[in-house]
């Protein structure tokens, strides 16, 4: 599992703002497949689907292999 460092880092508002509470999908990279992200690293719980962004517009959520976001 490798933590997904796009939403741990963080995501923003056109306007410069966090997007708190934003909502991000997960596919498998090129389809419209829902593809499984976990809560741990040890990939043993999922994710939510939609996951849902903190008040700082971040998750840490894990995964292996391509996504689309």
């Amino acid at each position: 599992m490798q933590l997904i460092q796009l939403l741990a880092a963080g995501l923003k508002n056109t306007d410069g703002t966090n997007l708190a509470a934003g909502k991000v999908l997960h596919y498998a990279a090129g389809t419209t497949t829902l593809k499984n992200l976990y809560t741990d690293y040890a990939g043993t719980t999922p994710a939510a689907q939609p996951v849902v962004l903190d008040s700082r517009g971040t998750a840490e959520v894990y995964g292996t292999g391509l996504y689309k976001l």
